[in-house]
């Protein structure tokens, strides 16, 4: 049996030993792994906290200056003896005998305490206490509960990063939801601005009616007070005639009686009572027809008054036509400032568009890059991670192994603990260019958004121009027409060889039999031959573009601003709902696309082309071609017929021959423009081969401008008493009989069904013009003979 003073120096030395060891060796469990743990990706607990899962820490005595155990002393085996009495150390501290201490130094050094490591209970101690101490915790349960928290460590790092990964998707699922709002606002405005351009277009339609309305009743009064004033002239004369022949009567009745007087003179009293009974009788009869001669002059003045009247009130309302020609020259002046501001707003947003495209595609591409170089750098750390987190498993394991040799490997612990903080810096040095790339991938995706702002404010912007040079144009027209009216007007106001309106309109009632019917037959003719030739172009482009390989099924979200504005060009010409089945056809392929949208939406154009360049006085030159419309109709009104027929030849001499080929190259161009436009917007992207495809078709085409021209030059040949007029229905239009054929019926041109507007429906909606027609349209009457209908595509057959 040891003594006590034996088991406490055993103790004494151990203690010492220990402290010694672990004070100069830091790389023990309990000074290492908090150091190595406390600065991990992952964070761990404090090594206090991995030690409160064992059974209960012993509570050590209070002492000051005392060093921290090592686990390996605390796992020393050591005896007690249960019979010692707790007087033995109330006072005096027990101190190991040399023999035994020396003895025993060499055996137990490694596990021993010294005498300033243990303080000696006082009589109130428990000795449990002192038991419990030395128990310790074990070894592998602690290794365990280290593994097992690392363990939940990482699940819980796994855990917050999917986290994060479902916020970011969130965002995503918002910012798509949000972008989707915008479009549906945008779409909301469009629809806006579109039915209060109809409700404007309704609102003129009805001005223009009730002032037609005005003008035809104010023309109707004159001309039933003109018919009242030479009825009442005649009137007035037929009575003058009466009375001077009554007067006449009367005087040779008297003569005659006179001369029967003088022959008479024995007649009796009685004839002559009965002769001064019969020449008082004339006498009232003359002085009767004297008053009514004299009632008859005061009417004829007050009918002459009432004349003046007239003459005055026509007076003021030339002087109005006056202010309207001014207020439309003024206009004329606007509308042609308002083009030039919208070509130069054009030309800027071309530029603007190009510029803020190219922009857009470094800023794209950039981007990709950056993004790809960030993956790369980011998939590149992980697997630095990785590799370091295996490093790190690797040294753990070397530590484990390293516990046994902790005594003698202080070196190299710090030296591993130098590793471990360098390591600790790389993943911190890595953290922040992680960081500072998200924001760099923040900064480009802010950027992107506000190009895409920028580039649908233009998209706007042009939509909105693009609907005001419609609206300008419409307004030309409607202008054009009234001073083609006033000038028919005035020219039958003017006309002083007592030709009347309905002998002009019975000289020119069957044109085609006139003196300029083989011209007219020559253009309906060509307008024919124009109309086939169509067609067929139309059917042979859809049946080659339909053959090409490459083709964009889905279009990217960057396609989306073009579509819109090219949407917007070809709204006017080929309807919406065309562009929209157009659009809906796009991502077929192969035996499931139906080509006959594209070929419609083809000859559509081709129509529309041809016809503009037909009605233009100066192709190419199409807002000068307005202006120099509307100065012939002016000089037509002021200066007569002859003198605009005049000026219209010398003009047309003046401008390019249609034989240029400098003019029939650029008109190929415009003609190809909506072309591929069309095609663009039905999924086909421009490559070699489409380019290749529609050099294929120049010929062609080049006949098609040929063959407008020539109608160009048959129509623009003036003619005294009329103008030969191409007719194209525009989109949205309802459908006339009388005036245009369905495209899809037998029906023949010469037979128009009663048309009733009864009838209405949304099917009978145009859609757009596949063939033009011709028309003559008179000056003076402005009555029309329709030689040639147009054929128009009605909604219904798109549905069907």
């Amino acid at each position: 049996m040891f003594s006590v003073s034996k088991l406490i120096g055993r103790k004494s030395r151990s203690a010492k030993r220990a402290a010694t060891t672990g004070s100069d060796t830091p790389n023990s469990r309990l000074s290492v792994l908090p150091d190595l743990d406390k600065h991990k990706t992952f964070a761990e607990p404090a090594p206090s906290s991995l030690l409160l899962s064992t059974p209960p820490a012993p509570v050590l005595l209070p002492t000051t200056d005392s060093p921290p155990r090592s686990t390996a002393a605390s796992l020393a085996p050591e005896k007690e003896s249960p019979s010692i009495p707790a007087p033995t150390l109330v006072n005096k501290p027990t101190t190991p005998e040399p023999d035994v201490a020396s003895s025993k130094a060499s055996e137990d050094a490694p596990n021993a305490l010294t005498d300033s490591d243990v303080k000696v209970p006082g009589p109130d101690a428990d000795w449990a206490v002192l038991d419990s101490h030395s128990v310790g915790t074990p070894k592998k349960e602690a290794e365990q509960q280290v593994t097992s928290l690392e363990e939940k460590d990482q699940a819980a790092k796994i855990a917050s990063l999917e986290s994060e990964l479902k916020e970011m998707a969130a965002k995503l699922q918002l910012g798509e939801k949000a972008f989707a709002e915008k479009v549906a606002s945008l779409e909301g405005e469009v629809k806006a601005l579109t039915e209060k351009l109809e409700a404007d277009k309704n609102t003129h339609a009805e001005k223009t009616a009730s002032l037609e309305g005005e003008i035809q009743a104010t023309r109707e009064k004159v001309r039933v007070l003109e018919e009242e004033r030479k009825a009442l002239k005649v009137q007035v004369e037929e009575e003058r005639k009466g009375a001077e022949a009554a007067r006449s009567r009367a005087e040779e009745e008297a003569r005659r009686f006179a001369e029967h007087k003088k022959q008479q003179a024995a007649l009796s009293e009685k004839k002559d009572r009965e002769a001064q009974r019969s020449t008082s009788e004339l006498t009232s009869q003359i002085k009767s027809l004297t008053a009514e001669k004299q009632q008859l002059s005061q009417r004829l003045t007050s009918l002459e008054g009432e004349l003046e009247t007239i003459r005055g009130d026509s007076k003021s309302k030339v002087a109005v036509i006056t202010d309207l020609r001014q207020s439309a020259q003024r206009r004329d002046a606007e509308v042609q400032q308002l083009k030039e501001q919208a070509s130069q707003l054009r030309a800027s947003l071309d530029e603007e568009k190009a510029r803020r495209s190219e922009e857009s595609a470094k800023a794209q591409r950039s981007l990709a890059e950056q993004r790809s170089q960030m993956e790369e750098r980011l998939a590149q750390f992980e697997k630095e991670k990785e590799a370091m987190e295996v490093e790190i498993g690797v040294q753990r394991e070397q530590l484990a192994m390293m516990e046994t040799k902790v005594l003698g490997n202080g070196e190299e612990s710090n030296q591993h603990q130098l590793q471990n903080r360098e390591l600790k810096d790389v993943i911190a040095q890595q953290d922040r260019e992680i960081n500072s790339m998200r924001a760099q991938l923040t900064e480009r995706m802010e950027q992107i958004g506000a190009l895409e702002n920028n580039e649908d404010n233009l998209i706007n912007r042009f939509i909105q121009l693009q609907s005001k040079v419609d609206a300008v144009e419409r307004q030309n027209r409607v202008m054009l027409d009234q001073v083609r009216q006033q000038s028919d007007e005035l020219i039958v106001r003017s006309s002083g060889d007592g030709t009347s309106v309905g002998q002009i309109s019975k000289m020119i009632l069957d044109i085609r039999h006139g003196p300029v019917g083989g011209r007219v037959e020559q253009a309906v003719r060509v307008i024919k031959v124009l109309n086939d030739e169509i067609y067929q172009t139309a059917a042979c482009l859809a049946d080659s573009v339909v053959n090409l390989e490459k083709r964009f099924v889905r279009p990217a979200p960057s396609d989306n601003a073009l579509s819109m504005v090219v949407e917007e060009s070809l709204k006017s010409v080929l309807g919406t709902e065309l562009l929209k089945a157009l659009v809906d056809e796009a991502p077929n392929t192969g035996a499931e696309y139906n080509n006959f949208f594209i070929q419609t939406a083809f000859q559509g154009c081709l129509t529309a082309c041809c016809w503009r360049i037909i009605t233009s006085w100066y192709p190419m030159e199409w807002e000068y071609g307005d202006f120099l419309a509307a100065l012939y109709e002016r000089i037509r009104g002021t200066g007569g017929i002859s003198k605009a027929m005049q000026w219209r030849r010398l003009t047309q001499q003046s401008c390019v021959s249609s034989s240029n080929s400098v003019l029939s190259s650029r008109l190929l161009t415009y003609v190809i423009q909506p072309l591929e436009e069309v095609m663009g917007l039905s999924g086909w992207a421009k490559t070699v081969e489409s380019e290749q495809m529609m050099q294929s078709f120049h010929k062609k085409l080049s006949e098609l401008v040929a063959l407008a021209l020539q109608v160009n030059n048959l129509a623009a040949t003036g003619v005294v008493g009329g103008r030969l007029d191409p007719t194209l229905v525009k989109a949205g239009n309802i459908l006339d009989p009388r005036l245009m054929v369905d495209d899809n019926t037998n029906e023949s041109e010469d037979c128009a069904s009663v048309f009733s507007y009864e009838a209405f429906s949304r099917d009978s909606e145009v859609v757009c013009t596949l063939a033009l027609g011709m028309r003559w349209v008179e000056d003076y009457t402005q009555k029309e003979q329709v030689f040639l209908k147009p054929r128009v595509l009605l909604r219904s057959a798109l549905d069907g």
